[in-house]
């Protein structure tokens, strides 16, 4: 397996972060085939149309209401069929330059992400501790602040576990029922008629 992505894919994502207008972070994100790199979507995060960011304490403080992630914009319109074999790379820079980010923090994209059926994501993390949760099945990846980046890749259940993890939700680790169909450690096959925690908001 590959340990860090094309670097082709990688210099289209730092060009996408480097439109983002928001003063706080700068973030781009490339959906790219695996097969022949061709890109199927690409976003950078800001406000939508006619919004503007104004560097303010305010729009720092509420740009998670008002802004779009690079990644949900990178995957608009991408098909089902197209997202098996597609994989995502996201990028934080600092003045032009590739710089090293937390883990999974966004439920938001992580859940479109594990929906569509991404072949993965591609995260530039600082260094990162790695163990596995009670059951043996899904990684823990934490963070380091101000350690080395590395590449590190998730697939889209390990992404999107991960991130409810990191958000502190409730059953994230299979307890609430979380785990996907015939996966759970406990019960084995798929909870029919009336499992906990499949209920949406």
């Amino acid at each position: 397996m590959n340990t860090e992505p094309p670097d082709l894919i990688v210099t289209f994502a730092i060009h996408e972060a480097q439109k983002s207008p928001c003063s706080k972070s700068q973030r781009g994100a490339i959906v790219y085939d695996t097969r022949d790199l061709v890109v199927h979507g690409s976003g950078f995060n800001g406000p939508p149309e006619p919004f503007r960011c104004t560097g303010s304490d305010a729009c720092r403080e509420h740009c998670n209401k008002s802004c779009l992630h690079a990644e949900a914009r990178a995957l608009q319109g991408l098909a089902r069929y197209q997202a098996h074999y597609s994989e995502l790379v996201h990028a934080k820079t600092v003045q032009g330059e590739l710089v090293a980010g937390g883990g999974p923090s966004c439920w938001q994209c992580s859940r479109q992400i594990l929906e569509l059926q991404l072949h993965g994501v591609w995260l530039f993390q600082a260094q990162q501790v790695r163990d596995v949760d009670h059951a043996g099945m899904f990684p823990r990846v934490t963070a380091r602040a101000g350690e080395p980046g590395r590449w590190h890749f998730y697939t889209a259940l390990e992404f999107h576990q991960a991130t409810l993890r990191a958000c502190g939700v409730p059953g994230a680790d299979g307890r609430g029922g979380f785990y996907p169909s015939g996966a759970c450690p406990v019960h084995g096959a798929s909870h029919a008629g009336g499992a906990a925690g499949h209920d949406e908001d």
